[in-house]
């Protein structure tokens, strides 16, 4: 029993597409670039002109249109499908950067980020190789990520020499201001001891000096600092 529902539900899933399949092709007929797309498709097929890879690339490149009726073709494989839909990526995708040719000195290779999130590259082996193959990485996708790993490294490197400088001369504040502290600290100290810096000279006992008068009577006779006159 439940063998027969599940084959009426698969039944219904193949009728319910066959029958999407058949409005597609209807509203397609009244869609003039949708006709024109699929003419491209059927004499891409039915060509054997070596450049007819080229034009494939090119109208996948430009024309969505193309790509949706390339998947509608009874004539186009999944790695057709595939290799148009990466090669459109490769042409409108964003640049990441440039790589240089190690056969062929000053041929620059761009190397570009895929929708899919994948690594894509100008060169004929991202081309014949990649674009079919999920996740592939030529030679020049290998030099731009190990370059990209270096960049992070460096960054990552200067980063921490970075923090350690301002670490040192933080602290080297925080010390030059603590010493700073501490010698206010010892002036304010200092000045409440002794608020007055010449009392001690106004009241000492000591010889007569400019700050420190004797009075008048502890003045001696002059006689007896003169001695006698006869």
């Amino acid at each position: 029993m439940r063998q027969d529902v599940s084959q009426t539900s698969q039944d219904e899933l193949e009728k319910e597409a066959f029958l999407g399949q058949i409005w597609d092709r209807v509203v397609d007929w009244f869609r003039p670039e949708a006709r024109a797309a699929k003419g491209h498709v059927s004499a891409h097929y039915e060509s054997t002109n070596p450049g007819r890879w080229d034009q494939f690339v090119t109208r996948a490149a430009n024309s969505p249109e193309f790509i949706k009726q390339l998947q509608r073709s009874n004539k186009a494989s999944d790695k057709d499908v595939l290799h148009a839909i990466n090669m459109a990526g490769l042409q409108k995708g964003p640049t990441l950067g440039q790589v240089e040719s190690t056969s062929s000195p000053g041929v620059q290779y761009q190397i570009k980020k895929l929708p899919s999130g994948d690594f894509a590259c100008t060169c004929k082996d991202w081309r014949y190789k990649g674009s079919v193959r999920p996740g592939y990485q030529c030679k020049h996708i290998d030099a731009h990520r190990e370059g990209l790993t270096k960049v992070a490294m460096l960054k990552e490197k200067n980063a921490s020499f970075r923090e350690r400088t301002l670490e040192h001369f933080n602290e080297l504040k925080k010390n030059r201001d603590q010493e700073l502290r501490e010698t206010r600290s010892g002036l304010k100290e200092s000045l409440s001891d002794s608020a007055s810096p010449y009392s001690n000279l106004l009241t000492q006992d000591e010889e007569p000096s400019l700050y420190n008068p004797r009075p008048p009577q502890a003045m001696e006779d002059p006689e007896v600092i003169l001695g006698p006159t006869g």
